[in-house]
C-alpha cells in the first residue's frame, strides 16, 4: 500500500470522530461533561472566584487582628519589663545604701571595740599605778 493511500485512509476513519466531537470543540471540559452552557460555567466560575475572594479578605481581617492582639501584647510586655528595670535600679540603690550603712556600723563597731579596749588598758594600768602609790 502507497503513502498516499494510507493517508487516506487514515483520514476517512478520522473523519467521523471528529465530526462527533466539533459540537463543543469550544467548551471548557467541565461544560461538555456536564453538558451546560459556556455562560453557565463562567458564572460558576465567577462564583467560585467570588468565594475565594470573600475568604481571602476574611482571612486577612482574622490575620490584622491577630497581629494587633500581639502587638498589644508585645508592647505590654516591654511596659512591664521597663518597670520591673526601674524597680531592679531602685532595689539596687537601697541594696548599695544599706551595704554602705553596714559597712559605717562595721567601721564605728571596730572603733567603738578599739576604744574600749583602749579604755579597760587605761584603767587596768590607773589601777596597777594606783596600788603601787599606796604600798
Amino acid at each position: 500500500m502507497s503513502n498516499a493511500s494510507r493517508a487516506a485512509k487514515e483520514k476517512k476513519s478520522t473523519d467521523g470522530k471528529n465530526n462527533a466531537n466539533k459540537s463543543n470543540f469550544f467548551l471548557p471540559k467541565e461544560a461538555n461533561a456536564n453538558s451546560a452552557s459556556p455562560l453557565q460555567a463562567e458564572s460558576k466560575d465567577d462564583n467560585v472566584s467570588a468565594t475565594i475572594l470573600s475568604e481571602l479578605k476574611s482571612f486577612r481581617r482574622e490575620n490584622n487582628e491577630k497581629m494587633m492582639e500581639i502587638t498589644s501584647a508585645i508592647t505590654s510586655l516591654e511596659q512591664s519589663v521597663g518597670n520591673m528595670g526601674e524597680r531592679l535600679a531602685h532595689a539596687e540603690g537601697r541594696i548599695n545604701q544599706v551595704e554602705e550603712g553596714s559597712a559605717r556600723s562595721t567601721r564605728l563597731l571596730n572603733y567603738l571595740l578599739r576604744r574600749e579596749k583602749q579604755l579597760e588598758d587605761r584603767s587596768l594600768k590607773n589601777s596597777k599605778t594606783d596600788g603601787e602609790d599606796s604600798v
